[in-house]
């Protein structure tokens, strides 16, 4: 073969290889098991070495060591289910689980210092938490993370008013739908004469008093003044629930959605008790009159719903005249 024949084969074998595409190099992800391993058993040897120089960690440090090995576990779990489903986007989940796991080694050594930095570590799984969230479900773990943000990262009267705007609709829809109940009802109320029947039964038995309406719009009124009242005294004590025991737990977001429903109920009670024999309450003759009672029974149970004190103190009142009366009718017997 001359020199020239073997310079034509070896353009011929340069163009054939230029013309085949090369192949996929994909860098295979971590071995995440194996690493996963690795850290548990880094927390282990160094709760070891702590408890033989007779260390104790503190509650909030275990606990957070607790949760980062459950999301170990988590993300363990998540990448054998993505090898074993293997999704279309499969190593880029994986290199993204892996990539994870180099901040929680930030967040166990921020623990496993002389003095941890509990706050740090807990950024840093939570933020890896929510990630995952959202990756596995992206609408869902929106919502879910953004209410859990709220739960984590707000303050005691943040959450007091997350709450007092959620459940506010719904109080709202009763308020009105209490309005909408009572005007319907008014239309059956005095339209029928007196004396005519049906099937020998008077209508006016059929329908609602006059006096039983006014009973109903009193019962909404007082409610909405107890609701009311409990709203006016979140707003004006709001910067007396500054309290950093609650910055973790959903406790004062339900405190604030459930006010309202507490003032409600006092009102209502205080109204059904005054209107009992049982009543601990002294209301003036004038007080009593069609035209200012529903004013007086408003200020009382909007003072109820302010003023939780007022309401227990009635209770008790109440309660002491019960068992007097009690006692009174034991010793005439």
């Amino acid at each position: 073969m001359t020199v020239q024949e073997v310079k034509v084969s070896e353009n011929s074998q340069n163009i054939s290889i230029a013309g085949e595409k090369p192949a996929l190099k994909r860098r295979l992800p971590i071995d995440i098991p194996a690493r996963v391993d690795y850290l548990i058993g880094q927390i282990t040897a160094e709760l070891k070495k702590l408890g033989h120089e007779g260390v104790v960690l503190n509650k909030a440090t275990q606990e957070e060591l607790a949760s980062i090995i459950n999301l170990l576990q988590s993300i363990e779990k998540r990448f054998i289910y993505n090898a074993v489903k293997n999704l279309k986007d499969c190593d880029a989940r994986q290199e993204q689980l892996a990539a994870k796991l180099d901040f929680i080694q930030i967040a166990i050594d921020a623990l496993l210092q002389k003095q941890p930095n509990t706050c740090l570590a807990k950024r840093i799984r939570r933020n890896i938490q929510y990630s995952i969230d959202e990756t596995d479900n992206p609408i869902g773990g929106f919502w879910k993370n953004s209410l859990l943000k709220i739960v984590h990262l707000g303050s005691t009267p943040n959450k007091l008013m997350v709450g007092l705007f959620m459940a506010l609709p719904l109080y709202l829809g009763i308020g009105f739908s209490s309005v909408f109940v009572i005007n319907y009802l008014s239309q059956f109320v005095g339209n029928i004469p007196p004396g005519s029947s049906v099937n020998g039964q008077s209508k006016v038995n059929m329908i609602m008093s006059r006096e039983d309406l006014n009973t109903l719009v009193l019962l909404a009124l007082v409610g909405s003044a107890g609701a009311l009242g409990s709203i006016i005294s979140i707003l004006t004590r709001i910067e007396e629930y500054q309290n950093k025991d609650y910055d973790d737990s959903i406790l004062p977001i339900v405190i604030g959605a459930c006010k309202p429903l507490i003032g409600a109920s006092f009102g209502i009670l205080l109204f059904t008790i005054s209107c009992s024999t049982i009543s601990p309450l002294q209301i003036t003759q004038n007080a009593n009159q069609q035209n200012t009672k529903g004013f007086t029974f408003f200020s009382l149970a909007f003072i109820v719903g302010f003023s939780e004190r007022f309401a227990k103190d009635i209770i008790s009142r109440t309660e002491s005249s019960m068992s007097g009366s009690s006692v009174t009718d034991k010793s005439k017997d």
